[in-house]
């Protein structure tokens, strides 16, 4: 087992220390597995997100399977995010195979064929910039794979929920219990309750917040403003499809004020970035905006436009996935750097910058990733 691999084994251990602190690996293989399977069953038999119809999901891609070809070893990659993210992280796998990795299963087969033929096979490839179909295709599954996402934390966070609640009626009813004993355990448990009810009911804001996107995706009249769109030629040992939510500017002043309660039911949009590498020397980089959220996201293309070299713009790329996403797909093939790529998300994600009004965070944030660069 890699060093990275204990951490999240640990972490695991404690998340489910009250009832299943003695399991060992092979049993918590098997408990993921179960958890992956009750959750996938729930999400199979809701309806297509695309055009409503109860049938048959298919197992789509978020990142393009010509890409994860490109950075699999042995058939498998490395998902960052499955390794850190908290809560739910431990459900799923932290080197999938590639036909698990960044995968959903919210649309149909039908729409999946005739929705996202424009991007994903050859247009990778193309030299001209992707236009504003191809546009509303990447921003659509983008947004399908982040819903999805919630709604798996949310079936999560439910399946915890129902746990705890026969836990209290248990011990409620255990009548062998000192009274003083049963009390300390029920404070604890109805504490736990509430924080799980708590994400329970964000989770479900943001699966409402994401459909609400999605519809509005659907609408193949949007436009788009691209911030860089080019073939870089060099194959990165990463690739991303991930919809990210910049708050601040580089002078660390608030721009989109996500922590305001004026704009709690306020939707700001996304930057849709996209690093695919397609063979072993080259790789495709696309920045773009729905121009729905032009206010909120024009001074991102400012700061690029200010740049005066490709370099420092992927600086500038690089430091905006650090900070907003750990949503990124790796190749084993650089194992040996994944503890340090591990530990320095480890310290990134211990903030937020979308849930704070602090510059200071986000200046501080820059500076400890200033010798970093995703594409060195």
């Amino acid at each position: 087992m890699k060093p990275y691999e204990k951490e999240i084994h640990e972490k695991l251990r404690k998340e489910l220390q009250s009832d299943f602190l003695d399991l060992s690996e092979k049993d918590i293989g098997i408990l993921k597995s179960s958890i992956r399977k009750s959750i996938n069953n729930k999400i199979n038999r809701s309806k297509c997100k695309i055009c409503g119809q109860t049938t048959k999901k298919a197992n789509s891609h978020n990142i393009p399977q010509s890409s994860l070809r490109v950075l699999a070893s042995d058939g498998k990659v490395l998902s960052l995010s499955n390794a850190i993210v908290d809560s739910s992280y431990f459900i799923h796998k932290v080197d999938p195979g590639l036909l698990q990795a960044q995968t959903f299963n919210t649309i149909c087969l039908k729409c999946e064929n005739e929705r996202f033929s424009e991007y994903e096979n050859d247009a990778i490839k193309e030299s001209v910039p992707y236009n504003q179909l191809q546009l509303n295709q990447v921003e659509l599954k983008i947004l399908l794979f982040m819903s999805y996402n919630k709604e798996y934390t949310f079936h999560y966070f439910d399946m915890v929920s129902e746990n705890i609640k026969t836990r209290i009626s248990n011990i409620e009813k255990a009548n062998y219990l000192a009274t003083d004993i049963k009390q300390i355990n029920l404070d604890f448990l109805v504490e736990e309750l509430e924080q799980v009810e708590n994400k329970l009911y964000y989770s479900k804001k943001d699966i409402d917040d994401y459909d609400k996107l999605i519809k509005q995706s659907l609408k193949i009249t949007n436009k788009y403003e691209t911030i860089m769109d080019f073939s870089l030629d060099t194959s990165m040992s990463f690739s991303v499809s991930v919809g990210i939510l910049p708050t601040f500017n580089k002078n660390g002043i608030q721009i989109n004020k996500t922590t305001h309660k004026k704009f709690a039911n306020h939707n700001f949009g996304y930057l849709y970035i996209l690093v695919l590498p397609y063979d072993d020397k080259n790789t495709r980089i696309v920045v773009f905006y729905n121009n729905k959220y032009n206010r909120h996201l024009n001074f991102v293309k400012k700061e690029f436009d200010e740049l005066d070299s490709q370099d420092l713009k992927l600086k500038k790329l690089s430091d905006l996935l650090l900070i907003y996403t750990d949503n990124i797909i790796y190749s084993k093939k650089i194992d040996d750097d994944i503890q340090h790529i591990f530990k320095n998300y480890e310290f990134l994600k211990q903030y937020d910058p979308t849930q704070t009004s602090d510059g200071k965070v986000y200046i501080n944030l820059i500076k400890k990733i200033n010798n970093t660069n995703l594409f060195n």
